[in-house]
């Protein structure tokens, strides 16, 4: 995971009631390798707390992290010369190495649940939304999206940092923007790059691909690749080559 280093210290903790609460990592950010999940789980008589995961804003299937019986503190008062950071819940193994590039879990948007339980069973839960995204380093690289139609490839030197993340990810065409053209029909997905805005050094290549059932009887010298703009709120045709700033969602319509 990328983040700035931490330097916490001791507080006072009030338990009078059950606490659940995740800190970090923050509400939709990108996360990738090994992600500490730091946080606060105490109750007045603690039982036991539990950290999963599922894929998607309202997961149906959770994956446990941990289950532990340990209450944990999380006070991120700074202390001079203290280095030690309390509060880390459990650490989420997104992917098998610290910058494995392809295994692990795939690109998208995951929930992270923290539930704590007293002696009484009674329990509270606390929600973190966040996106899994590759590890582009300053040399370069390509982010392909989980069904392999879309590629996004990042020459060497168009990141000012030496490592920084991205994803590409598909949206359900009902949250998408509306097609404001009735004479466009969408041919392909929807498709989101993040994060949004991301000022490039050097011009980057998008490549859209589509299949012979997504295409049809449509003539494919019709195709254009639409982004959306959300300064004047349409989708506007893109020429082949993507400029120098990243927009945040595309689709191919004719």
């Amino acid at each position: 995971m990328l983040f700035r280093s931490l330097t916490t210290g001791r507080g006072v903790i009030d338990i009078s009631n059950i606490t659940a609460e995740i800190r970090i990592p923050y509400q939709d950010s990108l996360v990738y390798a090994y992600i500490p999940i730091i946080g606060t789980a105490s109750a007045r008589d603690f039982e036991k707390y539990t950290v999963d995961y599922g894929f998607g804003e309202n997961p149906t299937e959770w994956t446990t992290i941990i289950t532990s019986n340990t209450e944990v503190f999380d006070d991120y008062k700074p202390v001079p010369d203290v280095r030690t950071i309390f509060g880390n819940l459990a650490t989420w193994h997104v992917t098998r190495g610290a910058y494995d590039r392809t295994g692990g879990i795939p690109m998208g948007t995951y929930t992270i649940r923290l539930t704590v339980y007293d002696q009484d069973e009674n329990f509270k839960q606390d929600t973190v939304r966040v996106h899994v995204a590759r590890v582009i380093f300053r040399s370069g690289g390509t982010v392909t999206s989980n069904d392999g139609l879309v590629t996004f490839t990042i020459p060497n030197g168009a990141i000012a940092d030496d490592v920084d993340l991205f994803m590409i990810k598909s949206v359900d065409i009902a949250e998408a923007p509306p097609i404001d053209d009735p004479d466009l029909v969408l041919v392909s997905k929807v498709y989101e790059i993040r994060p949004p805005g991301y000022q490039f050094l050097k011009s980057c290549t998008l490549k859209m691909y589509y299949t012979d059932d997504q295409v049809g009887s449509i003539d494919e010298n019709t195709l254009k690749i639409y982004r959306w703009n959300p300064i004047i709120q349409r989708w506007r045709s893109e020429e082949r080559r993507v400029g120098k700033e990243c927009r945040s969602r595309w689709s191919p319509y004719h």
